[in-house]
C-alpha cells in the first residue's frame, strides 16, 4: 500500500506482546497507549515514527497496559482512530490471535475491514472456522484470509518467511519491562468513521491478527 504512494499508519494495537517496532528497528518507548492517555485533537507528530519504506510510519503500541481489550473499545481508541485518519490515506491496525484473547473481537468491530491470516500448513481448519465465525459474530466484514510463514524452495535451500515474533524475548518492549512470548498468526482490518458499520471511513484503514498454530499433534485437516 505504501510503496503504492498510499501515505500508511501501521499501528500495532497488540498491546500484549507487540513486535512490529522490532521487525523495522525502532524503539517502544511511546505509541497507542501514550496516544490515548493525550486529550482529543492532540498533535500525533510526536508518536508517528517514519519507517524505511516510503510513505509509511509506525504508530508502536508503546508500554503495556494491564487492561488492553478495555482501551481498544473505548471511546477514546474510536477517537484516535479518527484522529489518525486525517492523518494517512491508509491506516493498518495490528491485532493479537484472533483465538487467544477478546482484543481482535474488540478492534474487529470498529474497522471497516478484517484479513484474517493463517499460518501455512499450521492452523487447523476448525480453528479458521471458529476464527471467522467469532468475526462474523461480532459483525466484523471479513474481507478474506491470507496465508503466511510458507516455505519457499530457492536455488536448492528452503526460505522460510515468518511474520511474527518467535521467543519470549522479542515481545518486550522499551521501558516497561515486561515480556511477550512466541505467537503464531494474525487478523486485518479496517477503521470505521462512526459506529454506523454501513458509513466506510474517510481514509482507508486496514488491521491485522493472527490464529495461533495447534500442538504438536498433527491435524488431519490444516491451511
Amino acid at each position: 500500500i505504501a510503496q503504492g504512494g498510499k501515505r500508511t499508519i501501521l499501528v500495532d494495537t497488540d498491546l500484549r506482546r507487540p513486535v512490529l517496532h522490532q521487525v523495522f528497528g525502532l524503539p517502544n518507548a511511546v505509541g497507542v497507549t501514550n496516544a490515548l492517555l493525550m486529550p482529543e485533537g492532540s498533535d500525533l507528530t510526536p508518536f508517528l515514527q517514519q519507517t524505511e519504506v516510503d510513505n509509511l510510519w509506525l504508530l508502536a503500541s508503546g508500554p503495556l497496559p494491564p487492561n488492553p481489550s478495555e482501551l481498544l473499545g473505548s471511546h477514546r481508541m474510536a477517537e484516535l482512530m479518527k484522529e489518525l485518519r486525517a492523518e494517512a490515506e491508509m491506516l493498518v491496525f495490528d491485532s493479537p490471535p484472533t483465538l487467544a484473547v477478546t482484543d481482535a473481537a474488540v478492534l474487529a468491530r470498529q474497522v471497516d475491514g478484517v484479513l484474517l491470516v493463517v499460518e501455512s500448513a499450521k492452523t487447523r481448519e476448525a480453528a479458521a472456522k471458529r476464527a471467522a465465525q467469532g468475526l462474523l459474530k461480532v459483525n466484523a466484514n471479513v474481507l478474506g484470509v491470507a496465508v503466511n510463514r510458507i516455505a519457499y524452495r530457492l536455488a536448492g535451500s528452503h526460505y522460510y518467511y515468518y511474520d511474527y515474533y518467535q521467543n519470549k524475548d522479542d515481545g518486550s518492549s522499551d521501558g516497561d519491562g515486561s515480556e511477550g512470548s512466541g505467537k503464531s498468526s494474525r487478523k486485518r482490518g479496517q477503521s470505521k468513521t462512526s459506529g454506523d458499520p454501513s458509513q466506510p471511513a474517510a481514509a482507508g484503514t486496514f488491521a491485522t491478527s493472527q490464529l495461533r498454530s495447534p500442538g504438536p499433534s498433527a491435524p488431519d485437516n490444516v491451511v
